[in-house]
């Protein structure tokens, strides 16, 4: 589905330091290096607070997970009313197709987490994904979606 949140990034703050470009990151309260791929991730938080009314307080980015013996870090993730992972959310640089290796990719990150539905998002697209039998999963529509 066609979302588009580039086109709006004027409340993001960012700044030069000696180390880079660097962005606000409002849910780690930090200031983070400033690449294609946090952009995203800061403009769908500022979505999904904003537009979709999810409480900062059920929100968690750049978390690490273990998956088997590798240690990964998942972008986003939403937490339900009793503080049970909800959402997982993989974001990607604009550029970046949202296909079959990104979907397997958050496949894989949902085995540590256990997620009902995942979401995949590139700031011009997104799909949301909900769990099905069998460890299946299946896209659904997201215009009556509600976080």
């Amino acid at each position: 589905m066609k979302l588009d949140i580039l086109s709006n990034p004027l409340d993001l703050k960012l700044r030069s330091s000696q180390n880079g470009r660097q962005i606000w990151d409002q849910i780690r309260a930090r200031w983070v290096s400033f690449t294609p791929e946090e952009m995203v991730r800061n403009l769908f938080v500022r979505f999904l607070i904003k537009e979709k009314k999810v409480s900062k307080t059920r929100i968690a980015v750049e978390k690490e997970i273990k998956i088997g013996t590798q240690k990964k870090r998942f972008d986003i993730l939403i937490f339900d009313s009793k503080t049970l992972p909800w959402m997982a959310i993989e974001c990607k640089s604009p550029d970046i197709p949202l296909d079959d290796l990104v979907i397997s990719q958050i496949v894989r990150y949902n085995k540590a987490l256990d997620c009902k539905y995942l979401c995949i998002v590139n700031g011009l697209d997104y799909f949301i994904l909900q769990k099905a039998e069998l460890e299946r999963w299946k896209i659904i529509d997201i215009e009556a979606f509600q976080f």
